[in-house]
């Protein structure tokens, strides 16, 4: 149990500082870059989570294609979702919205999963949304396009999260972990073709 506090931990701490790493770039960089060179950097990891009986088309084989592709656009899209709501907004309120993840998932494991979901649960959700408001003050001030992409993010974020959750009994893990990379890789590498510029060593050293 130790071990798995402590990989959770780590994880996180991981995400947060990269979260930081992308705002330090204020921009400097297309969000379809940023995502299509942090995902192409986490493909560097598939060694280490392939098993000594998987083979490398196991990243893309799935026995779900379905919901290999729904978790790779999914993951595509809150990441490039994420660089804009980062980029645009100050880090605190933008986490205060990609957080609505949680509340997210609880709908759709109640629309999709067919859960059962008690009252304390559905009172979590109601007090979730209405920190929401506090924080996006409707009425009382302009919303952006960061605001927007954040609550993109978490949306996104809960639609793997459901993929993953469906498809986790059928896959192996270097499949469930393949369709986020390559898919992120695959759509912000197309979209960034576009108006491609080349990093400079300080960003290179941010991404």
């Amino acid at each position: 149990m130790f071990k798995g506090v402590l990989l959770g931990f780590m994880a996180f701490a991981a995400f947060a500082a990269s979260d930081a790493f992308v705002k330090s770039l204020r921009g400097s960089l297309p969000a379809y870059e940023a995502v299509f060179f942090g995902a192409a950097l986490g493909l560097t990891a598939l060694p280490f989570i392939k098993g000594s009986d998987d083979r490398w088309r196991d990243v893309v084989r799935a026995q779900r294609p379905g919901l290999w592709l729904v978790r790779a656009l999914a993951s595509a899209m809150g990441s490039i979702a994420a660089v804009v709501a980062f980029t645009a907004l100050p880090m605190a309120e933008a986490f205060a919205l990609i957080f609505l993840l949680p509340i997210f998932v609880t709908i759709l494991s109640v629309l999709v999963l067919k859960e059962a979901v008690g009252w304390r649960r559905w009172s979590a959700v109601v007090a979730g949304f209405i920190g929401v408001l506090v924080v996006l003050r409707p009425g009382f001030r302009v919303l952006g396009i960061g605001h927007l992409a954040a609550i993109v993010c978490g949306l996104s974020g809960a639609v793997s999260m459901i993929a993953l959750r469906m498809a986790g009994p059928h896959e192996k893990r270097v499949t469930l972990y393949g369709a986020g990379m390559v898919g992120s890789v695959l759509v912000a590498g197309l979209l960034m073709l576009a108006k491609f510029r080349w990093p400079d060593l300080a960003q290179w050293g941010l991404l």
